[in-house]
């Protein structure tokens, strides 16, 4: 029964500390069909928080490849730490704090690595507030953990579906178009000078003395 207390009372203060940050449920905003296709880079793919981005996409529609060649955007996690800072025991005496911040900078970018967007920084911070007959281990670390990470993700997310990031993949995708367009034209305009210069040199050659 302590326990089971216990729990409900960790669940109820990590609820109110991410609550405050702005967390909600997933699947609340869509996703840009521009990101339905994605690769995602990272130092460690596996590691939880990447497994919880990975699923979290997936339950949203996304299709997440393993090679970037085969997706038009990359999901690039540029770095990700996480930090606990002891607080020391508040002055009535009944609670001891500790600060738990994780902080994930992202990117996308195309099959190359070349950047779509600028670096992002979302951070996601917890202050439960545990009773000190209590003992926070490391089931409990773990749950406070996992809350920041799912935090993160869905930030992440509600930034990759704004207004803003759809005109910056738009204006990055047209210019790629142009850029490709324009070299087309330059291989065929070099084809048809090399096509030219070809037959004029079998003309010279084919003149009788």
């Amino acid at each position: 029964m302590r326990k089971l207390c216990q729990a409900l009372l960790l669940c109820w203060l990590v609820s109110i500390s991410l609550t405050s940050c702005g967390f909600h449920l997933a699947g609340s905003t869509p996703l840009l069909p521009q990101l339905h296709v994605l690769y995602i880079k990272a130092r460690s793919p596996y590691d939880r928080f990447n497994q919880i981005l990975r699923r979290t996409l997936k339950a949203k529609g996304a299709i997440i490849v393993e090679h970037p060649d085969e997706a038009p955007i990359t999901l690039a996690i540029l770095t990700k730490t996480l930090q606990v800072r002891n607080m020391g025991v508040q002055s009535n005496n009944f609670y001891a704090n500790q600060i738990f911040t994780l902080t994930v900078v992202y990117q996308l970018q195309d099959p190359s690595g070349y950047p779509i967007t600028q670096p992002h920084t979302v951070i996601s911070e917890s202050t439960p507030q545990i009773h000190k007959t209590q003992i926070q281990g490391v089931e409990t670390d773990e749950v406070l953990k996992n809350s920041l990470r799912h935090d993160v993700v869905q930030r992440m997310l509600d930034q990759l579906d704004s207004p803003l990031t759809l005109n910056l993949i738009n204006k990055f995708q047209h210019a790629s178009k142009k850029i490709a367009h324009s070299k087309t034209k330059k291989i065929t305009k070099t084809r048809k000078k090399a096509r030219t210069r070809t037959k004029t040199t079998t003309s010279k050659t084919s003149v009788k003395p």
